[in-house]
């Protein structure tokens, strides 16, 4: 039977007794077991290693769906900066019971909506398709970003008049989303982009 550790130091202690090849990205997933953190105050709890070592692991559990930002707080620098806390998955990740894919980065999902709708322009991807991208792009953004919303997702609210809209796929040009209230027209950006730039050179 599998026990949870219960402190950061007995998750931490039992990793590295386990004899196997444990990674940073593990280690930092144990470090927040009990104790949620910035990254700056990650960084410190690993004195041999930088934040720029640290933070491309807090961004792997963080699209693993292990970790989750809640909150901010002041960092020695003066700036906010977002808590980091282990999640379900996260803890069942600790314990050896699932190894999620971290999947593509922000940027990445980014570069390929800009690709879609390029080839969208061309006829090359249906509408389905550009939907489907902009949907993983977001997806990955509102785990970096609670704030972030979406401008083609079914609750967007029009930054023009507050008014909320459902969103329609069928009979209607979902790229380019109308406020029914103010007609004001909102275009997802990395769409706008592909849309702006045509066709993809032949």
């Amino acid at each position: 039977m599998t026990t949870t550790p219960q402190t950061k130091a007995d998750a931490y202690r039992d990793l590295l007794d386990s004899g196997e090849d444990v990674s940073l990205r593990r280690r930092v997933a144990a470090a927040l077991h009990d104790s949620p953190a910035t990254t700056s105050e990650l960084a410190d709890r690993f004195p041999d290693h930088s934040s720029n070592a640290i933070r491309p692991r807090v961004n792997e559990l963080i699209r693993m769906g292990c970790v989750t930002r809640d909150g901010t707080r002041t960092n020695p620098s003066g700036h906010d900066a977002y808590i980091h806390e282990l999640t379900d998955d996260g803890r069942a990740y600790l314990r050896g019971e699932v190894d999620p894919d971290p999947g593509d980065t922000v940027a990445q999902h980014a570069k390929d909506t800009v690709a879609v709708a390029r080839r969208f322009v061309r006829g090359e991807a249906d509408r389905a398709e550009l939907v489907e991208q902009v949907a993983k792009h977001d997806a990955t953004k509102q785990r970096f970003d609670p704030d972030f919303e979406s401008p083609l997702m079914s609750d967007y609210t029009c930054i023009k008049c507050g008014k909320t809209r459902d969103l329609e796929t069928d009979g209607e040009f979902v790229i380019r989303v109308g406020c029914p209230e103010c007609e004001e027209v909102t275009t997802h950006q990395h769409v706008e982009q592909g849309l702006a730039e045509g066709p993809p050179d032949v």
